[in-house]
């Protein structure tokens, strides 16, 4: 690829390893030419680039060169399903108690998590709770006094 085609905040596919990795380029020093992937978000240093996806523009009106890669706010990371019934709990009333099932329903109800293609992510939330329970020191979720139930671990 011609040398002049590249500009800081170039979208690009490099090869890295065996893999295709889509990046954009984030610093040019002579013939080093330093990337961030898309999908990690880790930069590295480009070796092979198969392809160049998107040329940045100078647009002449504003006065302002393209910005530089990695000035865009980060994306808000999407809450797991234990993390949203944590929070569920953490919003209910100090003594409230619920099920796995009803937990995913307030959850859903919420808008903090949508379910995907699985049939029971009540019995995906149980055993993370279970899971927690058993491995923690300090689990965030604990059984309540009625069967089949959870509650918040609050400090005493």
């Amino acid at each position: 690829m011609a040398d002049k085609e590249l500009k800081v905040g170039t979208e690009i596919i490099a090869k890295v390893g065996r893999n295709e990795v889509e990046a954009v380029i984030v610093e040019i020093n002579g013939d080093n030419i330093m990337a961030k992937s898309h999908k990690s978000g880790k930069t590295f240093r480009v070796a092979t680039i198969l392809k160049i996806s998107a040329i940045p523009q100078d647009d002449p009106a504003s006065g302002k060169a393209p910005e530089a890669a990695g000035t865009e706010a980060p994306k808000e990371k999407k809450l797991s399903l234990f993390s949203a019934a944590v929070r569920v709990l953490e919003n209910a009333p100090r003594d409230k108690s619920c099920s796995a099932g009803e937990l995913v329903r307030e959850v859903v109800a919420q808008g903090l998590w949508t379910p995907g293609k699985g049939k029971t992510p009540d019995l995906t939330l149980y055993a993370a709770i279970l899971r927690d329970i058993a491995t923690k020191e300090f689990p965030r979720i604990v059984r309540a006094e009625q069967r089949g139930k959870f509650k918040l671990a609050r400090e005493a």
